[in-house]
C-alpha cells in the first residue's frame, strides 16, 4: 500500500488525509500495477475506480509504502477482480482510505488474506505519513530521504 501527498502538500497536512492505493508487484520489482479510487467531485466526495499497469513503485509523489500482505501469484486475478468490484466511495463521507479498508474486508471474506488484516489497517486510517512511519516502524518504507 502506498501513501501519497496531495497537490504538492506533504503527507502531514492535517486538513488532508494521505491518499492510499494498492500496488501489486513481484518481490523485488520496481514496477507494479496500481489500484486506487480517485476523487472526481471534491465537494461531494465522489470517487471512481482507477487501475494503472506498469507504474513505478518508487513514485516521487509517494510519501512511502508498507506491505500489508502477500498474495500468491496464482490468486492475483481473483484479487484484482475483488478490488474492481468494490464500490467507489460515493456517499459524501468515505474516502480512498475507507475504500482500501473495504477492499481488505472483501479479500478477507474470500479468505485471500489473514483474518484481522482489515481491522489492523483500519486502525491506521486518518494518520499522517509521519504517524504511519512511527506506528509501522520497520514496516514503513519511505520514498523520500528523511528531513
Amino acid at each position: 500500500m502506498r501513501t501519497f501527498n496531495r497537490r504538492g502538500r506533504r503527507g502531514d497536512d492535517p486538513n488532508n488525509r494521505c491518499h492510499w492505493s494498492f500496488v501489486f508487484h513481484d518481490a523485488g520489482a520496481e514496477i507494479g500495477n496500481l489500484f486506487q479510487v480517485l476523487v472526481i467531485d471534491l465537494d461531494r466526495l465522489c470517487y471512481q475506480f482507477d487501475r494503472r499497469d506498469g507504474v513505478d513503485i518508487l513514485n516521487p509523489t509517494s510519501e512511502g509504502r508498507f506491505e500489508v500482505v502477500t498474495i500468491r501469484a496464482s490468486r492475483y486475478r481473483h484479487a484484482t477482480a475483488i478490488l474492481k468490484k468494490e464500490p467507489s466511495p460515493w456517499n459524501g463521507t468515505d474516502r480512498c482510505q475507507d475504500w482500501t479498508v473495504n477492499c481488505l474486508i472483501a479479500l478477507e471474506v474470500e479468505e485471500m488474506i489473514p483474518p484481522g488484516t482489515a481491522q489492523w489497517v483500519n486502525e491506521l486510517v486518518g494518520k499522517s505519513a509521519t504517524e504511519l512511519a512511527h506506528v509501522l516502524g520497520c514496516r514503513w518504507i519511505p520514498n523520500r530521504p528523511e528531513s
